[in-house]
């Protein structure tokens, strides 16, 4: 044990001057809040998310997949608050924790407390988690790092829910340093009443394919049109159920200096005239990893239409002729909830050219819902 102390005193140390919360807890085997077998396999977690039925023996105990494991070090990041861009020209919003890449720091802070015990303790086994296949969110709770809200998210006093999570493994038994806290929720139900697509089904229960973090980040092909509209204005994840938070009011404290970003408000024309070199020089770090072009412009349509800014409408015609199918659907969205009149000259032109049925039963479809539409204003008389 005097080593064990040892160890996890210079991690302590370490995290202090890194501005990291942290509490140890030894591994055991988790009983999650939301059954998680049932979560994999009826809820339909998508599986661009990385998680499948297989995972569950090692997402339920580690020690299934690392079988040295006997303690775990739970580390917090606090992230602060964007504050909104006050140009004039069109902007997508782009969600605290990504727009910029804090994952990317927690990630380099983390390797770096590794490297430090490993040196100083040789035999230690340790393996570094930043969203992994881990439940990082049970294990914080466990931990006491936080408490669970209703929106799912760990807590805690003076960040509210602003802060990003982080595991090591270590192959050395370890002593709790902190216990479970009760939710301080109370009676309060603003996240799931500010959730857009009601991906909060009831307390502490989310569906991540009904959550616009899930569609702006993850999903890369056609969105349903619901979530189109529900998007709004923004580019990348969703803070709604954030925002809303008493616990979120305010900014947390965060160690050094931010790391680098996109930021919070991004130019809608200046994302449609992208090109690959300057997305991957924008848009690097952990949160973009993998991520294309196609679903930043994919995005950015969707934001362009819902602002309803004509003067979008010449930027966002051309992809409407796109050689990818994913934009054009898109664009044909975009420009007739920019301007129903001039989009239908569009799609007389596009109908000429067009051999794709998706392409044309997107047209169709909103032809027929602009009809319903004047239908509905003509009965109103």
């Amino acid at each position: 044990m005097p080593e064990i102390r040892s160890i996890i005193q210079k991690v302590k140390d370490l995290s202090g001057k890194l501005g990291l919360f942290l509490e140890v807890a030894p591994i055991k085997k988790l009983e999650p809040r939301t059954p998680l077998k049932e979560a994999l396999a009826k809820r339909g977690i998508p599986p661009s998310l990385g998680w499948t039925e297989k995972d569950l023996p090692g997402l339920l105990d580690p020690r299934e997949i690392y079988p040295w494991a006997r303690g775990i070090l739970c580390f917090a990041q606090p992230y602060s608050r964007e504050e909104e861009s006050k140009g004039d020209e069109p902007c997508g919003e782009i969600a605290d924790f990504c727009s910029r890449d804090w994952y990317g720091l927690l990630k380099e802070k983390l390797r770096m407390i590794k490297a430090e015990i490993i040196s100083s303790f040789p035999n230690l086994k340790a393996k570094v988690f930043v969203e992994g296949k881990i439940l990082e969110k049970t294990w914080g709770e466990v931990a006491g790092i936080g408490w669970r809200g209703k929106n799912s998210l760990l807590l805690r006093k003076g960040t509210g829910s602003r802060i990003l999570l982080g595991e090591i493994l270590i192959s050395e038994e370890v002593e709790e340093t902190g216990r479970p806290m009760e939710s301080k929720c109370g009676e309060c139900t603003l996240c799931l009443e500010a959730c857009p697509t009601g991906a909060i089904i009831k307390p502490f229960q989310v569906l991540p394919n009904l959550c616009l973090d899930y569609f702006t980040l993850h999903y890369d092909g056609i969105l349903p049109q619901k979530i189109r509209e529900k998007m709004g204005n923004r580019l990348f994840g969703c803070s709604a159920c954030q925002e809303i938070c008493p616990y979120n009011r305010d900014n947390p404290e965060t160690f050094g200096p931010r790391p680098s970003g996109p930021g919070f408000s991004f130019p809608l024309e200046k994302a449609l005239k992208m090109d690959e070199e300057e997305f991957q020089r924008i848009f690097t770090g952990h949160t973009f990893k993998g991520k294309s072009l196609s679903l930043l412009k994919r995005n950015a349509l969707v934001v362009a239409g819902n602002s309803r800014e004509k003067s979008l409408f010449e930027l966002v015609e051309p992809f409407a002729f796109d050689s990818f199918s994913l934009l054009r659907v898109h664009a044909l969205w975009s420009l007739w909830r920019i301007d129903s009149e001039r989009a239908s000259k569009v799609f007389r032109r596009i109908r000429h050219i067009e051999t794709n049925p998706r392409i044309l039963k997107e047209i169709e479809t909103l032809e027929e819902e602009g009809i319903q539409k004047q239908n509905e204003i003509k009965g109103g008389f």
